[in-house]
């Protein structure tokens, strides 16, 4: 019976252990892994970086991945998430922002897999940019002083996220998560939120940019980067 229990630890430590960080691969990943690992999709290569665009990721939804590099391994992926046609006022223009609990919404099954991957929420909401001194909703450090919606992506909270972000013409919305390897931040694209970028004359501002949803930055947890920075010695 020892036996037979010693045997399932072992198992089970060596499932853990050989789930993959990120898509196929693991962090410390070489540039060769990763592209073998998206085949049959084509790579663009250029120096520290591989990028795969127009992957289809779930659904309807597709996205651009970058993969970086430091010192021939992996150390970042960043999706750029798109909106789809599919849906009903699915896709962002220059002049149409889809709102933030439907940006959600239409891609809820990669929030459903985070959490299937044990991504927890470790900073809650926060604005990039736009007026985070205003006293109506923030304190003296520019943080929500209303912390019940601070990690939650329910249409309550996301809709009233959205009318702050509007009144302080804030850009972008931040939020952070992590499971035991890995440390990823979302940060949600609301441009017209500000006078800015409603520019659809714009050589610079692509129809790309404006329906961007939102970007996942995935990066290896600290203890991962030590335990890398160590192999390179």
């Amino acid at each position: 019976m020892k036996k037979y229990v010693l045997l399932l630890l072992v198992i089970n430590v060596l499932s853990i252990y050989s789930q993959n960080d990120v898509r196929g691969v693991k962090w410390g990943s070489t540039i060769e892994d990763v592209i073998k690992s998206e085949y049959p999709l084509s790579p663009k290569i250029d120096k520290n970086e591989v990028r795969f665009e127009n992957v289809n990721i779930g659904e309807t939804i597709f996205s651009t991945l970058i993969y970086t590099f430091t010192n021939g391994k992996l150390s970042e992926l960043r999706y750029i998430v798109y909106g789809s046609s599919q849906y009903t006022n699915g896709i962002g223009t220059c002049k149409y922002q889809v709102p933030m609990y439907y940006k959600y919404l239409f891609t809820k099954f990669i929030f459903d897999t985070l959490k299937l991957k044990e991504y927890q929420c470790t900073i809650g909401w926060r604005f990039d940019g736009g007026d985070i001194r205003n006293e109506k909703y923030f304190d003296e450090y520019g943080r929500l002083k209303d912390k019940s919606y601070e990690c939650d992506f329910d249409k309550n909270s996301l809709e009233k996220l959205d009318e702050i972000g509007q009144e302080i013409k804030s850009t972008r919305l931040i939020i952070s998560m992590e499971n035991k390897r890995t440390f990823l931040n979302i940060s949600f694209n609301n441009p017209l939120n500000s006078e800015t970028y409603r520019n659809c004359n714009s050589s610079i501002l692509t129809p790309d940019f404006f329906n961007t949803y939102f970007w996942l930055v995935f990066e290896p947890s600290y203890d991962v980067k030590k335990s890398m920075l160590k192999s390179n010695f």
